[in-house]
């Protein structure tokens, strides 16, 4: 195992942590401040990605205090996220552990709605078990291989499993490698079996919006034309990684509800990087937070019932290097600021004026 696979799989494991001990560290939230609008919409539910200072984490308080702060926050919705390969690492041979600590400990907390997806494709990475790497989507031997994984994981989903996604931004994959229609194959066969076993179980597949507005617009809503909810992710930077206006944020959102044809939109990632080499700044993304919420409350919930910020806290600089390695882009100053600067909290745990727009809005 690489020292960068071995970094992506302490993410999960911190957030597999974090998990755990849910149960334990949710406490009712205070009686929510009298206000005005903008808050969550009725129906709708917050989902913050609990990422601690450290990863993984220095010990079992960091885990408890940043599951803390997220549901304190307002906080009621939980993304869950696996590999394929992480879950199956050989033939027939399956990891199921984490995913069962997940939905053991976050049901029947006050997490109410919980979103679980599966990374068949992560980014710019096909995620399959490796003797599977070779094979086409729309082949048997693959369709037979998610199914029976399928089976296995079709028991573990508790009742407040609200949503699902086969694959994770999609459309960094399967444009270059021009593989759109067996993918959709793929998933449509896999959607088609998992409401088989999970009757009325919402499934989708994440792209990043940049991508489904822009080059594939084309081919992601054909994909979306397969799936019971359209799932995006959208961070407030352009191409070349330079922050965006506040107002950005707030027009993605509008553009997502109309792309997805009056399917419910997931917004599975949302954030901004804060780096000023970026041209960014902590007071921009604050703004850039605020906005969007706002432009969400005011959509409603029937257009997003489900928004999750991403992240709790800056990721740590060593792994901001290891993510060049596992993306594969060499070195690149712009790229690694964005990534280490997404969180609402810095490294040394102090809040960015961001977590105080999110608190705010997520208190009301």
């Amino acid at each position: 195992m690489s020292v960068t696979r071995t970094i992506i799989r302490r993410i999960r494991l911190t957030i597999v942590t974090v998990a755990c001990v849910t149960a334990a560290a949710c406490n009712p939230a205070p009686a929510a401040p009298s206000g005005a609008a903008p808050r969550i919409p009725a129906g709708g539910v917050l989902s913050i990605t609990p990422t601690t200072a450290n990863i993984p984490a220095a010990n079992g308080q960091e885990v408890l205090d940043a599951i803390q702060a997220t549901y304190d926050a307002g906080a009621r919705g939980f993304y869950a996220a696996f590999r394929w390969n992480e879950l199956e690492p050989s033939a027939g041979q399956y990891q199921l552990a984490g995913l069962q600590a997940v939905m053991q400990a976050v049901s029947g907390t006050g997490f109410t709605r919980i979103f679980v997806s599966i990374h068949v494709i992560n980014t710019n990475r096909k995620e399959v078990p490796t003797d599977l790497m070779a094979v086409a989507w729309d082949a048997p031997q693959m369709q037979l291989r998610f199914r029976a994984l399928l089976d296995q994981v079709a028991p573990l989903l508790v009742a407040n499993v609200a949503y699902f996604a086969i694959g994770n931004e999609v459309d960094a994959y399967l444009g270059p490698a021009s593989e759109w229609g067996a993918y959709g194959t793929f998933f449509s066969q896999a959607r088609t079996y998992l409401r088989g076993l999970k009757p009325g179980l919402p499934v989708g597949v994440a792209t990043i919006f940049d991508g489904a507005r822009g080059p594939w617009r084309t081919q992601v809503q054909s994909l979306n034309a397969l799936a019971d909810v359209a799932v995006y992710t959208y961070y407030g930077n352009s191409n070349g990684f330079l922050a965006l206006q506040p107002s950005a944020g707030a027009q993605a959102l509008t553009e997502m509800v109309t792309l997805a044809a009056g399917k419910p939109v997931l917004v599975q990632e949302f954030g901004q990087s804060s780096s000023s080499v970026n041209g960014g700044s902590e007071d921009l993304q604050a703004r850039f937070f605020a906005t969007s919420l706002a432009a969400w409350s005011t959509l409603g919930s029937g257009a997003i019932p489900f928004f999750s910020v991403f992240a709790l806290h800056d990721f740590p600089p060593a792994l901001c290097d290891d993510l060049l390695t596992y993306y594969g882009t060499g070195p690149n100053t712009a790229f690694r600021e964005y990534l280490c600067y997404l969180g609402l909290r810095r490294q040394d745990r102090t809040a960015k004026p961001a977590w105080d727009s999110v608190r705010a809005f997520g208190r009301r």
